[in-house]
């Protein structure tokens, strides 16, 4: 007899569960499942559910959660997000900075090489070698012309590339 109250009352837990988990799900998802097949149907869906979550936080269901667990765990959590946040803005800056100066000087540095080749390519035709002179100047100045159009065609380039595309019109 205690063995079937047993029973009975673990039924009773099951189709207290079947309904809680039937009203987060969908009701109307099973109402043409058998009841035999309905537990079988449920344990199958439970098992395919799954929670995802996209960000550096936590939903407020998952935070809310840490809070019943650890009240001073949102907190934290916000304040890891907020030091996390500052510290990457900060090596951005850095690296970036890092870049515009690495560019300055390497256009210093390109600047005065060019105007030693230049002079390099005067003296030769003072000299008396004038094809010389001429052929070292003139790719000299091409060189120069070119590395500034290439430079500006990749930034172009790499400026779309970052930009974000527009979305396809779904075709009708």
């Amino acid at each position: 007899m205690a063995n079937a109250r047993k029973k009975s009352k673990s039924n009773d837990e099951i189709i207290k569960t079947e309904a809680d988990i039937v009203s987060k799900i969908d009701p109307k998802l099973f109402n043409s499942v058998n009841t035999p097949d309905r537990q079988q149907a449920l344990v199958r869906q439970i098992l395919s559910i799954t929670k995802m979550q996209s960000g550096p936080l936590p939903d407020p269901e998952t935070l809310q959660q840490y809070k019943e667990i650890y009240p001073e765990s949102v907190q934290i959590i916000f304040d890891v997000f907020k030091n996390q946040s500052s510290h990457r803005t900060a090596m951005e800056t850095l690296v970036v900075t890092s870049q515009q100066k690495q560019s300055a000087w390497g256009q210093i540095y390109a600047f005065i090489i060019a105007i030693f080749v230049f002079a390099g390519s005067m003296f030769l035709i003072y000299l008396g070698h004038e094809v010389s002179g001429g052929i070292l100047g003139s790719v000299d100045l091409v060189g120069l012309v070119t590395v500034f159009i290439m430079g500006r065609f990749y930034q172009v380039n790499n400026l779309k590339s970052k930009s974000p595309q527009k979305a396809l019109p779904l075709s009708k």
